[in-house]
């Protein structure tokens, strides 16, 4: 597990997620997983970057990223990543209000 993932795991669902994980090894396999120090901190200096990164991903092209820390309540931390690569929203023409179309466009 990369990218600090297995901190989305909370409470009762990160034991679940160990017992499925035990229940998927081989025999002497290994579970690999990081996890940010929280005496660090981290989030704080989340909540204060918040300009977009624009990013060039191959085979996607340019898209914009936001981090915004949505809620500080120890022992957990929310934040939530925005990606925008998007052309255009709108309402589904046959489900107004309930559905969104997304259009999108691949770069050249």
């Amino acid at each position: 597990m990369t990218g600090n993932v297995a901190q989305v795991f909370l409470t009762d669902d990160w034991g679940r997620a160990l017992q499925g994980i035990h229940t998927a090894l081989r025999p002497g396999g290994s579970l690999v997983f990081e996890a940010r120090c929280p005496e660090r901190h981290a989030w704080q200096e989340w909540a204060v970057d918040v300009d977009p990164v624009t990013l060039d991903v191959a085979d996607i092209g340019l898209l914009e990223r936001r981090q915004e820390v949505t809620d500080v309540g120890l022992p957990f931390v929310s934040f939530r990543y925005t990606y925008r690569f998007l052309v255009n929203v709108r309402e589904a023409p046959d489900r107004p209000g309930r559905e969104f179309m997304f259009v999108t466009e691949r770069s050249a």
